[in-house]
C-alpha cells in the first residue's frame, strides 16, 4: 500500500507575512484508491525549536471526518484562508526558534498517521547576529 502525497501550495510563500494579514493556501491529497482516509485535520500553528523543551500553538484547528472526506478522496483542491494573529512573530535566535506552519495531517483506516508542513514566516524579525 502506497503512501497518500499532499501538496500543500501558500500563496506568496517568500513573503513574510504581517500580522493581520490573509494566509491563503490551497492543498490536495494524491491517493491510490487502496487507501481508506479516517480522517484530515488541517491547522496554522507555531513551534519552538532549538534548547530545551518545544513549545506549539494552535491558531487554527480543523478535523473533517470519513464522512466530509469524499471531495478530498477525489483529489478536489481544498482552500484554506485564516487571518493570522499579531503574535509570537517568527524568530530565529541563537538558543531558540519560533517557527509557524501550515500542518496536514493524514489519518488512515490501518492506524498510520502522516504530518504534512509548509512553513512560512510572521512578522520581520531579522535573524540574530551570530556574534556581538
Amino acid at each position: 500500500m502506497s503512501r497518500p502525497q499532499v501538496s500543500c501550495n501558500i500563496k506568496d510563500v517568500e513573503a513574510h507575512y504581517h500580522p493581520g494579514d490573509l494566509l491563503l493556501c490551497s492543498y490536495s491529497l494524491d491517493q491510490d484508491t487502496e487507501t481508506e482516509l479516517t480522517a484530515v485535520e488541517t491547522s496554522v500553528i507555531w513551534y519552538t525549536s532549538g534548547k530545551g523543551s518545544e513549545d506549539v500553538g494552535v491558531h487554527f484547528f480543523e478535523r473533517r471526518q470519513q464522512a466530509e472526506l469524499e471531495e478530498i478522496n477525489r483529489h478536489v483542491t481544498q482552500r484554506l484562508t485564516v487571518r493570522l494573529p499579531n503574535t509570537p512573530l517568527s524568530f530565529d535566535g541563537r538558543i531558540v526558534n519560533l517557527n509557524w506552519c501550515v500542518r496536514i495531517r493524514v489519518f488512515l483506516a490501518d492506524g498510520r498517521q502522516l504530518t504534512f508542513d509548509e512553513p512560512f514566516r510572521l512578522g520581520a524579525i531579522e535573524r540574530f547576529p551570530e556574534e556581538l
